[in-house]
Protein backbone atom coordinates (compact mmCIF):
# COMPACT_ATOMS: atom_id res chain seq x y z
CA UNK A 1 0.00 0.00 0.00
CA UNK A 2 1.46 2.89 -1.25
CA UNK A 3 -1.53 5.40 -0.62
CA UNK A 4 -0.09 9.00 0.76
CA UNK A 5 -2.99 10.60 1.22
CA UNK A 6 -1.56 14.09 3.37
CA UNK A 7 1.56 14.45 1.58
CA UNK A 8 0.59 17.99 -0.33
CA UNK A 9 -0.95 19.31 2.62
CA UNK A 10 1.88 18.22 4.96
CA UNK A 11 4.56 20.04 2.35
CA UNK A 12 2.09 23.08 2.42
CA UNK A 13 2.39 22.92 6.28
CA UNK A 14 6.03 22.83 6.94
CA UNK A 15 6.38 25.34 4.43
CA UNK A 16 4.04 27.77 6.39
CA UNK A 17 5.45 27.23 9.25
CA UNK A 18 8.21 28.42 8.20
CA UNK A 19 6.79 32.34 7.93
CA UNK A 20 4.72 32.42 10.81
CA UNK A 21 5.53 32.80 14.36
CA UNK A 22 3.55 32.36 17.88
CA UNK A 23 -0.02 31.11 18.29
CA UNK A 24 -0.34 30.90 14.49
CA UNK A 25 2.62 28.46 14.25
CA UNK A 26 1.47 26.15 16.97
CA UNK A 27 -1.66 25.69 15.55
CA UNK A 28 0.03 25.07 12.36
CA UNK A 29 2.36 22.20 14.02
CA UNK A 30 -0.73 20.97 15.80
CA UNK A 31 -2.72 20.36 12.52
CA UNK A 32 0.86 19.17 10.85
CA UNK A 33 1.62 16.68 13.91
CA UNK A 34 -1.83 15.22 13.55
CA UNK A 35 -1.67 14.75 9.76
CA UNK A 36 2.00 12.70 9.94
CA UNK A 37 0.08 10.78 13.03
CA UNK A 38 -2.73 9.57 10.57
CA UNK A 39 -0.61 9.11 7.38
CA UNK A 40 1.97 6.93 9.85
CA UNK A 41 -1.38 4.96 11.15
CA UNK A 42 -2.84 4.48 7.88
CA UNK A 43 0.27 3.32 6.22
CA UNK A 44 1.37 0.88 9.69
CA UNK A 45 -2.17 -0.07 8.55
CA UNK A 46 -1.83 -1.28 5.22
CA UNK A 47 -5.16 -0.07 4.14
CA UNK A 48 -6.20 0.16 0.47
CA UNK A 49 -7.79 3.68 -0.69
CA UNK A 50 -11.59 2.55 -0.71
CA UNK A 51 -10.54 1.62 3.41
CA UNK A 52 -8.64 4.54 3.86
CA UNK A 53 -11.81 6.56 2.89
CA UNK A 54 -14.21 4.70 5.13
CA UNK A 55 -11.59 4.64 7.51
CA UNK A 56 -11.30 9.38 7.26
CA UNK A 57 -15.21 8.92 7.39
CA UNK A 58 -15.13 7.14 10.81
CA UNK A 59 -12.46 9.68 11.80
CA UNK A 60 -14.79 12.09 10.92
CA UNK A 61 -17.52 10.66 13.31
CA UNK A 62 -15.42 10.49 15.85
CA UNK A 63 -14.78 14.43 16.17
CA UNK A 64 -18.11 14.69 16.27
CA UNK A 65 -18.76 12.44 18.73
CA UNK A 66 -16.21 14.33 20.87
CA UNK A 67 -17.80 17.39 19.95
CA UNK A 68 -21.28 16.15 20.65
CA UNK A 69 -19.96 14.74 24.08
CA UNK A 70 -18.27 17.66 25.46
CA UNK A 71 -21.49 19.48 24.70
CA UNK A 72 -24.67 17.20 25.02
CA UNK A 73 -24.83 15.82 28.20
CA UNK A 74 -21.96 12.88 27.25
CA UNK A 75 -23.78 11.52 24.55
CA UNK A 76 -23.10 10.95 21.10
CA UNK A 77 -25.92 10.88 18.74
CA UNK A 78 -23.91 10.76 15.60
CA UNK A 79 -23.29 6.52 16.40
CA UNK A 80 -27.02 6.09 16.05
CA UNK A 81 -26.62 6.91 12.19
CA UNK A 82 -24.48 4.10 11.85
CA UNK A 83 -25.82 0.29 11.16
CA UNK A 84 -23.62 -2.07 13.09
CA UNK A 85 -24.73 -4.71 10.73
CA UNK A 86 -23.57 -3.79 7.97
CA UNK A 87 -24.47 -0.55 5.99
CA UNK A 88 -24.39 -0.26 1.68
CA UNK A 89 -22.81 2.64 -0.70
CA UNK A 90 -26.54 3.91 -0.43
CA UNK A 91 -25.70 4.02 3.47
CA UNK A 92 -22.66 5.38 3.41
CA UNK A 93 -23.28 8.03 0.84
CA UNK A 94 -26.16 9.13 2.87
CA UNK A 95 -23.49 8.97 6.11
CA UNK A 96 -21.28 11.08 3.95
CA UNK A 97 -23.83 13.52 3.39
CA UNK A 98 -24.90 13.72 7.20
CA UNK A 99 -21.30 14.01 8.29
CA UNK A 100 -20.76 17.10 6.49
CA UNK A 101 -23.80 18.75 8.08
CA UNK A 102 -23.00 17.34 11.30
CA UNK A 103 -19.18 19.24 11.28
CA UNK A 104 -20.96 22.29 10.21
CA UNK A 105 -23.60 22.22 12.73
CA UNK A 106 -20.57 21.95 15.08
CA UNK A 107 -18.70 24.70 13.85
CA UNK A 108 -15.34 22.22 13.49
CA UNK A 109 -16.04 21.91 9.23
CA UNK A 110 -12.90 24.25 8.92
CA UNK A 111 -10.98 22.01 10.95
CA UNK A 112 -11.80 19.04 9.38
CA UNK A 113 -11.88 20.31 6.05
CA UNK A 114 -8.96 18.40 4.35
CA UNK A 115 -9.63 15.04 5.58
CA UNK A 116 -13.68 15.51 4.77
CA UNK A 117 -11.86 16.43 1.48
CA UNK A 118 -9.54 13.66 1.02
CA UNK A 119 -12.17 10.93 2.27
CA UNK A 120 -14.66 12.08 -0.43
CA UNK A 121 -12.17 11.87 -3.07
CA UNK A 122 -11.08 8.22 -2.06
CA UNK A 123 -14.50 6.91 -1.95
CA UNK A 124 -15.45 9.00 -5.08
CA UNK A 125 -12.05 7.07 -6.92
CA UNK A 126 -13.54 3.87 -5.49
CA UNK A 127 -17.64 4.54 -6.06
CA UNK A 128 -17.50 2.59 -9.49
CA UNK A 129 -15.46 -0.37 -8.03
CA UNK A 130 -16.73 -0.89 -4.74
CA UNK A 131 -15.49 -4.00 -3.43
CA UNK A 132 -16.09 -4.81 -0.12
CA UNK A 133 -19.06 -5.80 1.80
CA UNK A 134 -21.80 -4.19 3.83
CA UNK A 135 -19.96 -5.66 7.02
CA UNK A 136 -16.71 -4.54 5.82
CA UNK A 137 -17.30 -0.86 5.37
CA UNK A 138 -18.79 -0.44 8.58
CA UNK A 139 -15.81 -1.95 10.58
CA UNK A 140 -13.30 0.66 8.54
CA UNK A 141 -15.67 3.34 9.60
CA UNK A 142 -15.68 1.88 12.88
CA UNK A 143 -11.36 1.61 13.14
CA UNK A 144 -11.43 5.26 12.33
CA UNK A 145 -14.24 6.45 15.02
CA UNK A 146 -12.02 4.36 17.53
CA UNK A 147 -8.94 5.69 16.15
CA UNK A 148 -10.45 9.13 16.88
CA UNK A 149 -11.75 8.42 20.14
CA UNK A 150 -8.46 7.30 20.94
CA UNK A 151 -6.65 10.50 20.27
CA UNK A 152 -9.17 12.53 21.86
CA UNK A 153 -9.00 10.14 25.13
CA UNK A 154 -4.69 10.68 25.04
CA UNK A 155 -5.02 14.06 24.45
CA UNK A 156 -7.18 14.85 27.83
CA UNK A 157 -10.69 15.95 25.79
CA UNK A 158 -12.31 12.70 26.55
CA UNK A 159 -11.56 11.05 29.95
CA UNK A 160 -11.78 7.38 29.96
CA UNK A 161 -13.74 6.60 32.59
CA UNK A 162 -16.42 8.95 30.90
CA UNK A 163 -16.10 6.99 27.81
CA UNK A 164 -16.92 3.88 30.16
CA UNK A 165 -20.02 5.79 32.03
CA UNK A 166 -21.08 6.32 28.26
CA UNK A 167 -20.60 2.26 27.23
CA UNK A 168 -22.50 1.60 30.24
CA UNK A 169 -25.62 3.95 29.77
CA UNK A 170 -25.61 2.73 25.57
CA UNK A 171 -25.60 -0.92 26.76
CA UNK A 172 -28.71 -0.28 29.13
CA UNK A 173 -31.09 1.63 25.98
Amino acid sequence: MDEKIFVEIISNLQRKKESVSGAKKKDIESQLHQYERLQKFIEEMGYSSLQIGLFLLGFLIGEIGRKQYNSQNKTKPILKKINYQGMDKAKILRLVNDVLEKLDQYKILSYNEVIYAEMKKLLDKNWQSWNISNEEAVFFVLSGYAYATYRAILKGEIKSEETNDVNKEEENE
